[in-house]
């Protein structure tokens, strides 16, 4: 009697592991909860392992109320238990629950510790994993791979560069600086801190170099504008036999974008589309968005943005950014409609694209109706580059007084951002007195940064005040403060040419300042005058117009006239922003040599053709 209950015992026991089993596998959590009532209907204590496979089912279907009860019915729970429920929970958002049932933890072991950490860094409490690391060690717990890899990942988040750098001693001393998992997490830390030198060395020391390794390495590379390094980690990777991630193709796209690359873009788009990704994938599609707009082709970038049915959040502000640095603020402004009627909602991003597109084209009204909106419709307080934003789009457009008054009306201190916007404007319109307080504050809150000293010379020099604008470059000397170099490239047949102002390096020296000179004749016959005002030296007229017609865009021009076919359009980068007598010489040239040209500058792109510019001589 008691030998064929014991097998009818077992029986039931058996069908309800292979319900419980079939049901997770086939993802039904109707199934799952009718598995949970026999269960509990059965009586049976054992095996734990049946228990712990339907609270899997519960934390796996997102169900924490279930996951709860049903881990409270448990008659057994051993550490597997445990660390799901915590982990379960947190992944639920039930972060303080599952910290309740950490600190209740009567199994608490390494895993567990790194079941809490990770929990708290996937829902954005790095400070806690920080604590809950220094926790860890004071208990004497041990320290695993991945508990340095969780900590590390929160120090990337956070300013705590001294607590990462001895986190990195921690893992030297415990000998696990080789380790291919602790490795991308160092990388990711030092990237972060802009020590790329140590990010390198990281990697470096690993001694397995997985395809996380290498991407880390390259994202370093590319987060920190050193896109060349990173193509050539990548050109390496595939080398070494490893096959690129979604997330590496984005980090390389990310650096043929920042390098004005498109030759190069579009081999890694070729390559992505024979990868079996495809420009579907969301991630890399909002890279490709991003890589297009930020090289000038708009178009391009608008056709992907259009393949996807459902756009997520960053791709929509991709889009909404191409389009500002585009000229395009119409449709800017267009697609922050579009997004505002899908269940998506616009955030600082958003505003900070659409604000953008209004900044780049002169749209003041529209503007000061955006920066309103974000408090008045969707409750965003206004961020420190919402107000550079308009102060630039204010002061640019003469209203210098009224971008004051945004800036002192802020609810918070104004930022280098915001100061450096008005230094902008006041640079424009010739304003001394707001200029002058305004590179003063930069040059407190950044002391080496070249450009407010090189801003205010230039101030005093269009008001003729010679012997101030003197002063102010003595004491960048006296400082050691060295001004930016002012330099352009073009690509000509995939190398990068490189020119300065007044160079003459190049081997065809002598054609381009032939090109130039014939050009400026050209445009003379049209009516163009060299605006000798924006010479900031004290110098003789006919000097003032030669060092105009040598700007170091005009020598890249020239070039690529020389070179380039008259089908190919040329595409030039300028490490500075563009100055009004180029622009105004490029229009023309674009007209004179039925060529379109795009230039991009450090403030946007303008796009030449036939006499005309994108940023219709806004920017």
């Amino acid at each position: 009697m008691e030998h064929g209950l014991k097998v009818a015992r077992y029986a039931a026991l058996d069908s309800v592991i292979a319900s419980s089993g079939q049901c997770v596998r086939k993802s039904s959590l109707r199934e799952l909860q009718t598995t949970h009532g026999r269960l509990i209907k059965s009586g049976l204590r054992e095996p734990t392992s049946l228990w712990n496979n339907l609270l899997k089912g519960y934390t796996d279907f997102e169900r924490p109320q279930l996951a709860r009860l049903l881990f409270d019915e448990m008659p057994q729970k051993d550490a597997f238990s445990w660390n799901m429920v915590i982990s379960g929970l947190a992944r639920c958002g039930w972060i303080e629950d599952a910290r309740r049932l950490f600190d209740e933890n009567p199994t608490r072991c390494t895993i567990s510790w790194n079941c809490m950490m990770s929990a708290y860094n996937s829902n954005g409490r790095q400070v806690n994993v920080l604590k809950l690391f220094v926790c860890m060690h004071q208990e004497g717990s041990s320290r695993s791979r991945f508990s340095f890899a969780t900590v590390l990942n929160a120090c990337a988040k956070l300013p705590v560069r001294h607590f990462g750098e001895q986190v990195h001693a921690d893992i030297i001393r415990n000998g696990l600086a080789s380790n291919h998992i602790v490795g991308s997490a160092l990388i990711r830390v030092y990237s972060a801190y802009n020590m790329l030198g140590d990010a390198c060395q990281a990697f470096q020391e690993a001694k397995y170099r997985d395809g996380v390794l290498w991407t880390s390495i390259i994202s370093a590379h590319a987060q920190n504008e050193d896109g060349v390094a990173a193509l050539h980690l990548f050109q390496m990777m595939e080398k070494a036999g490893q096959i690129p991630s979604q997330l590496t193709f984005a980090s390389v796209i990310d650096s043929c974008a920042s390098l004005a690359a498109l030759k190069q873009g579009i081999q890694i788009h070729a390559r992505i589309l024979k990868s079996g990704y495809g420009q579907k994938n969301l991630i890399i599609a909002t890279a490709l968005i991003s890589m297009y707009s930020r090289c000038g082709y708009w178009n391009e970038a608008s056709q992907i943005f259009d393949s996807i049915q459902e756009p997520d959040t960053i791709m929509w502000n991709a889009v909404i950014w191409g389009a500002a640095l585009n000229g395009q603020a119409a449709i800017a402004m267009d697609q922050f409609r579009r997004m505002s009627e899908t269940k998506l909602v616009p955030n600082h991003s958003t505003f900070s694209g659409v604000l953008l597109g209004c900044t780049y084209g002169g749209l003041v009204d529209e503007g000061m109706v955006f920066y309103k909106k974000m408090t008045e419709n969707y409750g965003l307080q206004p961020l420190p580059d919402h107000c550079a934003s308009m102060i630039s789009l204010l002061g640019r457009h003469g209203q210098l007084d009224e971008a004051v008054s945004l800036m002192q009306s802020a609810p918070f201190e104004p930022n280098s951002a915001m100061w450096g916007a008005l230094l902008g404007a006041s640079v424009i319109h010739h304003n001394l007195e707001w200029g002058k307080k305004a590179a003063e504050s930069l040059f407190l809150m950044e002391p080496l940064n070249s450009t407010p000293y090189v801003q205010l010379a230039n101030i005093y020099a269009s008001a003729g005040m010679w012997a101030e604008a003197a002063e102010i470059r003595k004491g960048m000397k006296s400082k050691g403060i060295k001004k930016v170099q002012g330099c352009s490239w073009i690509y000509i047949r995939s190398e990068a040419v490189l020119f300065t102002a007044g160079d003459r390096s190049h081997a065809k020296s002598p054609q381009i300042y032939d090109k130039l000179r014939m050009l400026n004749e050209e445009m003379k016959a049209v009516g163009y005058v060299p605006d000798r005002s924006l010479v900031f030296q004290d110098v003789d007229e006919g000097e003032k117009e030669e060092i105009l017609a040598q700007h170091s865009e005009k020598l890249a021009l020239a070039l690529g006239l020389l070179e380039l076919s008259s089908e190919l359009p040329l595409w030039i980068v300028n490490n500075q922003r563009m100055c009004a007598n180029c622009h105004t010489a490029f229009q023309l040239i674009s007209k004179i040599s039925k060529r379109k040209i795009t230039v991009r500058d450090t403030s946007r792109f303008h796009n030449f053709e036939d006499g005309s510019c994108s940023c219709r001589n806004f920017w």
